[in-house]
């Protein structure tokens, strides 16, 4: 029997996202004008069996050769390690319903003016607006949520009604929208207090 006793993981800070791209430099100046990303750091396509290993890669792991780039997105210090694969070769397999398990389901930033971003967003051919209705126009509020919709686990927060109140008004007062880049990752463009209450 195994008596050792574990204790949770306490992340220190989210260090990178990580992107499978076709083509790094294609990724780069798609993140650059979308995000004004900025490069930090490239490493030249190299062959490391204990790193192909650690990223899962159980066979012909000799034979992994990759070069990956991290950019960094000011504003929210987030780093993106994009990673082009040589061999094997990149593939693209997306798939685009908000309901399939395929590992995180979006990456949400947080933008001062919506309307301003949608547009902006749109102005790109190799960005899909996830919502596909004709007279989805512009970034639509989220509907009414009233105090009893939700419940804080903090007790304190829960029998406060002014606090209560306050996050169901902070909510309402959200809209946002979702966009796909090609590579497959969902971006989360938001307007409002998403985090009061958290």
């Amino acid at each position: 029997m195994n008596n050792k006793i574990f204790t949770p993981i306490i992340p220190e800070a989210l260090a990178h996202i990580c992107v499978t791209v076709d083509s790094i430099d294609d990724a780069t100046v798609l993140y650059k004008k979308l995000f004004d990303a900025q490069p930090i750091k490239h490493f030249l396509p190299v062959r490391d069996a204990n790193w192909s290993k650690n990223i899962g890669f159980s066979e012909n792991y000799n034979k992994v050769e990759v070069s990956n780039r991290f950019l960094l997105v000011p504003g929210v210090n987030l780093y993106i390690e994009l990673l082009e694969y040589h061999s094997p070769p990149s593939k693209k397999i997306i798939q685009h319903k908000p309901n399939t398990i395929q590992g995180i389901s979006h990456i949400c930033l947080t933008v001062p003016n919506i309307d301003q971003a949608f547009e902006y967003v749109k102005t790109f051919p190799e960005l899909k607006i996830k919502c596909a209705l004709k007279d989805y126009k512009k970034p639509l509020n989220i509907a009414v949520v009233k105090e009893e919709d939700f419940y804080f686990f903090d007790e304190q927060l829960e029998n406060d009604p002014r606090y209560k109140n306050k996050a169901a008004y902070m909510t309402n007062t959200i809209r946002f929208f979702n966009f796909i880049d090609p590579y497959g990752v969902t971006w989360e463009l938001l307007e409002g207090e998403e985090r009061y209450g958290f």
